[in-house]
């Protein structure tokens, strides 16, 4: 991989596998992909696919190259860290608007 002549691809095409055979299974696909920049695009180039072909949503984290195809795509220039801290905070805060705790008024 990556003209490393000592790869051995047997683990990784086994994987890939499992993942074209669960795909069809997905019926709305997110994909999150943190730190694929251009330089080597394989992994860009297919989450765009995914986006074009299954109409996945994509969120890219990159804090220089973060732009996104047309469609349900966000682009965030941050850090891995900072930007899932910020997608779990906004989680949480739409968890509790859909189920407010209950307060005990006894």
């Amino acid at each position: 991989m990556l003209g490393d002549d000592a790869w051995v691809g047997d683990h990784a095409e086994v994987r890939h596998a499992q993942l074209l055979d669960w795909l069809p299974e997905v019926q709305r696909l997110l994909v999150v992909e943190i730190g694929a920049g251009t330089a080597v695009p394989t992994l860009r180039l297919f989450s765009e696919r995914l986006v074009r072909q299954r109409r996945a949503r994509l969120i890219r984290i990159n804090t220089r190259e973060f732009d996104v195809p047309d469609g349900e795509c966000l682009g965030l220039p941050l850090g891995a860290l900072p930007a899932l801290t910020a997608i779990d905070e906004i989680r949480r805060s739409n968890l509790e608007r859909l189920d407010p705790p209950r307060l005990d008024r006894g």
